[in-house]
């Protein structure tokens, strides 16, 4: 199986990190596709999330699985990403990732990736859960914009590159994002807890609809 399975840690107090998890469903809108994230904070008391998310989408014409698991501390910056891609051609494909929170990044086998250099966070294009990375990470009031580098992570190809990105903090739990190389804008509806509930034209939040 192309998918490593994600094992259970069991805190002190006996609770599962699974206990303690809180799911989330995004239904594509511009294409088939859907993706069914999981998010729960680690037993070992350092404050970092855990994310461990399938999705489903379409390319060339082909139905594709993709996986990713990343590691977020507990100010939302980055540590590390796993993420596997199926292929058009049947193949699939992996990427490993390592930060150290302050913009350096390293390959699965701690090679530099100088290339990267300045980015602190991630932007997978097949998900919106991305996109509460920068806006939980930078905590920005209404009419303060925050221009940022990311990690952009392209699907199925993995062929992750810098790209310039802007974000707004607009009212009623509204945030504007902008894409700087191609201009591309949306303004993305928000819960309480930074995590999309929709992203016009392109995810709706089916799972909690909620705040």
């Amino acid at each position: 199986m192309w998918r490593d399975w994600i094992g259970t840690q069991v805190s002190e107090d006996g609770m599962t990190e699974h206990e303690q998890v809180h799911d989330y469903i995004w239904q594509r809108l511009d294409e088939p596709g859907s993706e069914h994230l999981r998010l729960w904070q680690s037993a070992d008391g350092s404050g970092d999330l855990q994310v461990d998310s399938q999705v489903v989408t379409v390319a060339e014409g082909k139905v594709l699985r993709v996986s990713y698991r990343m590691v977020v501390a507990a100010d939302w910056r980055v540590r590390s990403l796993r993420i596997a891609s199926e292929q058009p051609d049947g193949s699939a494909i992996g990427l490993v990732l390592q930060t150290d929170g302050a913009g350096s990044w390293t390959d699965g086998s701690g090679a530099p990736l100088d290339e990267l250099q300045g980015c602190l966070d991630v932007d997978i294009a097949v998900t919106p859960f991305t996109n509460t990375l920068p806006i939980r990470r930078l905590r920005l009031v209404p009419g303060h914009t925050e221009t940022i580098r990311v990690v952009y992570c392209p699907v199925p190809s993995l062929d992750v590159s810098p790209w310039e990105q802007r974000y707004t903090a607009l009212e009623d739990g509204r945030v504007r994002y902008e894409s700087v190389q191609s201009g591309f804008s949306r303004e993305l509806e928000v819960d309480t807890s930074g995590l999309v509930m929709s992203y016009p034209g392109l995810f709706r939040r089916t799972w909690p609809r909620g705040t």
